[in-house]
């Protein structure tokens, strides 16, 4: 029995050693020159989404998350550390869906027997005295406790996100349109802006998220992300003409694209 309880406790001890916010990371690497700016901000959040937008409009960039299920007994200071090393600026993390287990768990006692002494003295038939003692051992018995058991268990999520240090070009994210945009825009070819960067080109032109890009510089615009960053890179700090749908209308937008890196 004791032995078993040393093995259940050295299980407990190592699992304890494991940094949840790393073993359940997904994402992928930062590139070797991302600048390693310390510990980052760790900031508690209900609305991922709308704070994610938010942080996203300030340049900044979602490069993976944690998401399991533990007691309550999780390390924030881990996962902060764990952000650290991985050169994250700021980390959006949540608690949720918390549930209660009642169980219970059958403890075994070992309860001694009890020995009894009794004292022998006395005199023989030819005068002579004797004395002693003799023991009385009983068994020993076995009890068994019931004892009540809670298990507490929650939802933990960690988004991390870096400031990007590269000046943008133009400012906005973007994704091609879905089937039910190109009917009303016109076309499949177009990209519908899900984020302007706040002080950027894009913001200063005045292009607003849910604005579709339908032509650049009178041409169709590229789809995929590498062709347009690379049409972006070609024109850096050069004006351009970005053919837009807004709300039922077309109308074109002179943008200078910003120069330098």
């Amino acid at each position: 029995m004791l032995r078993l309880l040393c093995s259940l406790a050295l299980t407990a001890l190592l699992v304890g050693c494991q940094n949840p916010w790393k073993e359940f990371y997904q994402g992928w690497p930062l590139p070797a020159d991302a600048p390693d700016n310390g510990l980052p901000d760790c900031r508690q959040v209900s609305d991922f989404d709308t704070t994610v937008k938010d942080l996203m409009r300030d340049n900044y960039v979602p490069f993976g998350q944690s998401h399991f299920n533990a007691g309550n007994n999780v390390s924030f200071g881990e996962m902060q550390q764990f952000g650290a090393s991985i050169k994250a600026d700021v980390i959006l993390y949540g608690v949720g869906n918390r549930t209660s287990t009642q169980s219970v768990m059958a403890l075994p006692q070992y309860n001694p027997g009890t020995q009894q002494t009794t004292y022998l003295s006395g005199y023989g038939s030819n005068g002579s005295s004797f004395y002693g003692t003799a023991n009385t051992y009983s068994p020993g018995t076995y009890s068994t406790t019931i004892v009540p058991v809670t298990v507490v268990r929650q939802d933990y999520l960690a988004v991390y996100l870096k400031k990007s240090w590269f000046k943008p070009v133009l400012g906005v994210q973007r994704i091609p349109v879905t089937a039910e945009q190109a009917r009303i825009v016109g076309t499949n070819n177009a990209l519908l802006i899900t984020i302007v960067v706040r002080r950027t080109p894009a913001f200063y032109a005045d292009l607003y998220e849910g604005d579709v890009i339908l032509e650049f510089n009178g041409q169709r615009v590229p789809l995929d992300d590498e062709e347009f960053n690379a049409l972006l890179e070609k024109h850096r700090g050069q004006e351009i003409e970005l053919l837009i749908y807004r709300a039922g209308n077309k109308l074109t937008k002179k943008i200078r694209l910003a120069s330098g890196v």
